[in-house]
């Protein structure tokens, strides 16, 4: 009896250990740069096209519905964002099991619901 409950205390005990905030800021950080890079650059070679998808929207709410939609693919995709994934960082839920569909939704709307928190690698 007691090997069982040394099993389910296993579950509960975690060697899982959160990132720093630079680390957080870091990935937020490269984030941001990618997506602001992008849209640099397509403003600059395709400024016709960037107006048809766009056309007169501010160009900060572009970026930040870029930088949203760059987030969804990519952590629907790969389970984080390209600044996580260079900082060694990885989303688990409370449960310390990568999160579900729905949790990844919301994380890439930076909405972390379900004790969803950032971890080393």
């Amino acid at each position: 009896m007691s090997e069982e409950k040394e099993n389910h205390l296993d579950e509960f005990i975690s060697t899982e250990k959160e990132i720093s905030y630079g680390k957080r800021f870091l990935a937020g950080l490269i984030d941001g740069i990618i997506v602001i890079g992008f849209f640099t650059t397509a403003f600059a070679f395709f400024p016709d096209f960037y107006f048809f998808i766009f056309g007169s929207l501010r160009a900060e709410f572009a970026i930040l519905i870029g930088l949203v939609i760059m987030r969804f693919i990519s952590i629907q995709l790969f389970n984080g964002t390209p600044g996580m994934l260079l900082c060694g960082a990885k989303y688990l839920n409370a449960t310390m099991k990568p999160p579900s569909v729905l949790e990844r939704t919301f994380a890439a709307c930076f909405i972390l619901i379900n004790g969803i928190k950032y971890y080393d690698k």
